[in-house]
């Protein structure tokens, strides 16, 4: 199987033509198209960096809400730290990093 890199491929695409179609056209009807691993792992960073900021948010949601129930004394300080996973004193830190009145 013929392998290109993909760049000069694309960049070309607009310039020149094989029997009388786009280079690429003519590639996309031509070839099989084979995503490389190397490709795959420059994506990796990126949806790396998106789920980092998913768990990030649903964390921070989690937060606010086991914030409001202590606020409501509904839940111990103690507790709000288990349910986190965190210290006491990690907890208050959180809350004071945050802005969280405690």
């Amino acid at each position: 199987m013929n392998q290109w890199n993909a760049t000069s491929l694309i960049t070309c695409a607009k310039k020149f033509k094989v029997k009388g179609c786009l280079v690429l056209a003519y590639a996309l009807d031509a070839a099989k198209i084979v995503i490389t691993n190397e490709v795959k792992a420059e994506r990796a960073p990126e949806a790396s960096a998106v789920l980092d900021e998913l768990i990030k948010v649903e964390y921070d949601q989690v937060l606010l809400k086991l914030h409001q129930r202590y606020q409501r004394g509904e839940i111990t300080f103690r507790a709000v730290a288990k349910e986190l996973g965190l210290s006491v004193r990690e907890l208050y830190n959180l809350f004071e990093q945050k802005g969280l009145p405690i």
